[in-house]
């Protein structure tokens, strides 16, 4: 016996105990603040995600194969007795731990989500997917679940994870971790590895022949080798200082994101499939697009180039050449363009840039930058200093914030991701910061700050904008991370920002 009640409008507590014959249930998406199904011996599937149930007794239901309990406000879940589990998930909760000892047979486990500070798997030895993102795991053993091809565990603390005895693994996920090692070199069978965001020196891929997907930015990678990767499709290796990058074995790639690497020089002249192209904050002074008529993004800003042929690139709908050399530029043949940012170039005027038509434009950033001075430019100014200051705190709303403060020019200044947490808001880049107050702030994790004074790199073009309108803020780049000035985007906010015994204060309007 099955029953559906998925988005039926169900509220307060269901009591399905009296039917003993039902297999099936679902009641996912409902307001339930209650359900028992203490009577149903025979229950095997078992769905109520999406509710508001703060307690679920599922001791009795011994047959249970699935459960998914995800998006309830559960502060604990017993599974004891339910040792016929096959998949478990409960993500989405108020879960701090959770005993799985007894559920040998599982196969798969979501618990994304929850504030965990340990997971213990060592009897899950059946286990082929485990998901944990989210959590606030420092270790995680995964030596016993052979078995496993897909681990999830990005945005936790993790400072080691060993996966040597996971030779089917296909996908690895844990950006956003503090790893400063990862040895792949026994999963062969890697399809996909997402690393980014961790503090990561060296990555060896070289026997992950099979990686279609490839993730590490955000690390301190000085060397990445990918010659050997003919089927990647993915390539995101930026702010990273590589200085070097090698793509020509990569014939497969679609993706290919490279910016603020360092950078003198890029031949993509062999992945003739691009799609996506971001090689932008490089030292680029020439590239060949040519071959990639397939090129719909193509985002170049802050090189030094001074000629650019996108005549080839007709699938253009997305162009940024901002922060270059370029006295002219000729989008004629880019018919399908529908965003184009031209900013700091040498254009005299619009007229610079051949077969523009800006009423088919969605967007349109251009502003006007003579040609330099002929005459000797004065010496450059001294290379500005980052200061850390580990023992300077910031406060919303009087609840502390953890992030990393940097001290630049006698300002205050944060990592973007930190920065997003410390002001409440979203922040994400797509060729410039973008600054969302309508989207929840995402995660962070400080990591470990520079023992003293490290070399901070202006980055003037570089827009910042806050939900879609341009604010003035400096960017810098600190070890291959973005960081920007707290003050500026707190005044932006309007977020009152003041200074209170060693505390950046920040408070809301009406706080």
């Amino acid at each position: 016996m099955s029953l559906d009640l998925t988005d039926a409008g169900l509220t307060g507590t269901l009591d399905v105990s009296g039917l003993t014959a039902l297999r099936d249930l679902i009641v996912s998406n409902n307001q339930l603040t209650g359900l028992h199904v203490g009577g149903n011996s025979a229950l095997g599937y078992l769905f109520c995600a999406g509710n508001q149930l703060t307690t679920l007794d599922v001791s009795k239901n011994t047959a249970l194969e699935l459960l998914f309990c995800n998006g309830n406000q559960l502060t604990a879940l017993d599974v004891s007795q339910n040792t016929a589990l096959r998949s478990l998930a409960c993500a989405n909760n108020q879960l701090t731990t959770l005993d799985v000892s007894k559920n040998t047979a599982l196969e798969v486990l979501y618990c994304d989500d929850n504030p965990l500070e340990t997971l213990d798997v060592s009897r899950n030895t059946a286990l082929t997917e485990l998901f944990v993102r989210r959590n606030q795991l420092t270790t995680l053993d995964v030596s016993h679940n052979t078995e496993l091809t897909r681990i999830y565990v990005e945005e936790n603390q993790l400072t080691t994870l060993d996966v040597s005895k996971n030779t089917a693994l296909k996908v690895l996920v844990c950006y956003k971790n503090q790893l400063t090692t990862l040895d792949v070199s026994r999963n062969t069978a890697l399809t996909e590895l997402d690393c980014w965001g961790n503090q990561l020196t060296t990555l060896d891929v070289s026997r992950n022949t099979a990686l279609r997907y490839l993730s590490c930015m955000g690390n301190q990678l000085t060397t990445l080798d990918v010659s050997k990767h003919t089927a990647l499709e993915l390539l995101d290796c930026q702010n990273n200082p590589l200085k070097t990058l090698d793509v020509s074995k990569n014939t497969a790639l679609t993706v290919l994101y490279c910016q603020a690497t360092q950078l003198t020089e890029l031949d993509v002249s062999q992945n003739t499939a691009l799609e996506r192209l971001f090689c932008s904050m490089n030292q680029l002074t020439a590239l060949d697009v040519s071959p990639h008529t397939a090129l719909t993004v193509l985002n170049v800003a802050g090189n030094q180039l001074t000629v650019l042929d996108v005549s080839n690139n007709t699938a253009l709908t997305w162009l940024n050449v901002g922060g270059n050399q370029l006295t002219t530029l000729d989008v004629s043949k880019n018919t399908a363009l529908t965003e184009l940012r031209a900013g700091n170039n040498y254009f005299s005027d619009t007229s610079s840039i051949v077969g523009l038509d800006e009423s088919k434009l969605t967007l349109f950033q251009y502003n006007p930058q003579k040609t330099p001075d002929p005459e000797p430019e004065p010496p450059p100014p001294a290379t500005p200093q980052a200061t850390p200051y580990p023992n300077v705190g910031v406060t919303l709303d009087g609840a502390k914030v953890p992030v990393q403060v940097y001290g630049i020019n006698g300002n205050i200044y944060l990592r973007l991701s930190d920065l997003a947490i410390a002001v409440g808001i979203y922040a994400y880049w797509d060729g410039a910061v973008q600054l969302d107050t309508s989207r929840p702030a995402g995660s962070s994790t400080p990591g470990e700050m520079p023992s003293g004074p490290v070399e901070a790199t202006l980055y003037p073009n570089i827009k910042v904008y806050l939900d879609g309108t341009e604010i003035p803020v400096d960017v810098y780049g600190i070890d291959g991370s973005t960081v920007l000035g707290l003050g500026d985007v707190a005044r932006a906010l309007n977020l009152n920002p003041s200074w209170e015994n060693g505390t950046a204060v920040l408070t809301r309007a009406g706080s």
